[in-house]
């Protein structure tokens, strides 16, 4: 898709270097692809000056040590030392090194809860097959009901044929600007490609969504009406309405609440092993990328949230009732979640499981409650929440990113308010006289 990480492109050609480095820009992590025939002695020291420099750390408070970390790269000499980590009260760090020909070929420097991460993977159980399993089937499921519905209910000409065309084309446009923010764009052909498989998947994602909504909203119209309401009038373009912006900001306040329970699983882990919060820094690279990974993160929401509907659905149709339906779509969602029922890794899989029920039981009711807006409106707030990465003093390299997330988010919620109290104007509350209408 044009995305670079470690393995793409593929670390083969001389002079590709992998690096990896802590917030402050301090080296953590070195790898160089070296020439078949390097330049210089073999076996020569290295720089050790300007390893620690770059580390960040004082040489002097190090102790050398019997390496044990083997780089991918080819080398001659491999060293290693252990000392403080400053700002970490009582944990030692190991920095590993390796050169070849008198220059630096890797580096890794190694916390006490860092893991490998060249180990094989551990072959998967039956159980933690489960949950990809049940995943794939409920999508193929979807569609396959999906198409069959669709086809169904336009031959009856009861389903919203604009409204579905409005909703693949959001998503479409969502996911081309998401395209354009993530991908590393290079002046060769090859792009051409990258393009086409880009547009590929975003027309199929789009495709899904319309079957869905094809095959969905009759039965949703007739069954659960207020579901659908402000989801109507949004989809018309009346992002000012009074009703639409007070389901937004219903949805944003219940999703924040959500995002402090999701959050509490952190907290646990910080408790047991006293690993540090990581930082979501997705699209903190440029503005382009910000705006590509908020947009994708709109229209996973919307995926997640028709999925959602689906499932409830379905198990309506099983159960005959609303909440049985709501809580065997929750208690299905927080059982595929992560990857399986049981997962010998996590520690605390029952807190987790309880949590995800906790989440998925509050979106589906309200779902059947107030509708899609809602729903979407909460999905987004829980999943962008922890992008609003500020930094100490306001002053990491990350917090114009954060900032911006924390003005999306209140300026959602500033607007919804202002939309949902039918002021024309903030601080207006009577127009010529005349009361404004209620929400």
């Amino acid at each position: 898709m044009g995305e670079v990480d470690a393995n793409n492109p593929a670390p083969n050609v001389a002079g590709m270097l992998s690096m990896r480095l802590n917030f402050a820009g301090r080296l953590r992590e070195f790898e160089t692809i070296p020439a078949e025939k390097p330049a210089g002695t073999a076996g020569a020291p290295f720089d050790e000056t300007a390893l620690f420099n770059a580390t960040g750390y004082d040489a002097k408070t190090f102790t050398e040590t019997a390496p044990e970390v083997v780089p991918m790269v080819a080398y001659d000499v491999r060293k290693a030392w252990v000392g403080p980590a400053p700002g970490l009260p009582d944990v030692q760090v190991r920095v590993e090194a390796a050169s070849l020909a008198g220059k630096i070929a890797a580096v890794k420097v190694v916390f006490p809860w860092t893991k490998a991460n060249r180990e094989a993977p551990k072959i998967a159980s039956g159980a933690t097959l489960v949950g990809p399993l049940i995943s794939m089937g409920l999508a193929i499921v979807a569609v396959v009901f999906g198409l069959i519905f669709a086809v169904r209910n336009l031959r009856k000409n009861r389903a919203d044929r604009k409204g579905a065309l409005r909703l693949a084309f959001v998503s479409g446009a969502l996911g081309l600007v998401s395209w354009i923010g993530s991908a590393h764009p290079v002046a060769t052909p090859a792009e051409w490609n990258l393009l086409l498989n880009a547009l590929g998947d975003i027309m199929s994602t789009g495709i899904v969504l319309w079957l869905l909504y094809l095959a969905l909203e009759p039965a949703v119209r007739s069954r659960w009406p207020q579901a659908l309401v402000t989801w109507n009038r949004l989809l018309a373009g009346q992002f000012g309405d009074a009703q639409v912006g007070a389901h937004i900001l219903t949805g944003a306040a219940i999703g924040l609440l959500l995002y402090l329970v999701l959050a509490s699983l952190n907290w646990v882990d910080y408790q047991r092993d006293g690993v540090p919060f990581g930082n979501n820094l997705d699209g903190a690279e440029t503005a382009l990328s910000w705006i590509g990974a908020t947009a994708k993160r709109l229209q996973m929401d919307l995926q997640s949230g028709f999925m959602v509907f689906f499932t409830i659905f379905g198990f309506r149709a099983l159960w005959k009732r609303d909440y049985a339906a709501a809580l065997s779509m929750a208690a299905l969602f927080a059982v595929i979640g992560n990857n399986g029922i049981w997962n010998d890794q996590n520690p605390h899989l029952l807190l987790e499981r309880l949590v995800l029920l906790t989440i998925f039981t509050v979106l589906a009711l309200i779902l059947i409650r107030l509708g899609m807006v809602s729903t979407v409106a909460a999905l987004f707030f829980i999943n962008t929440m922890d992008r609003i990465n500020l930094g100490p003093g306001l002053k990491s390299w990350y917090t114009p990113y954060g900032l911006a997330t924390m003005a999306l988010l209140v300026g959602i919620s500033v607007y919804a308010f202002w939309r949902s109290i039918g002021a024309r104007t903030i601080g207006d509350v009577e127009s010529e006289g005349q009361p404004l209408l209620s929400p």
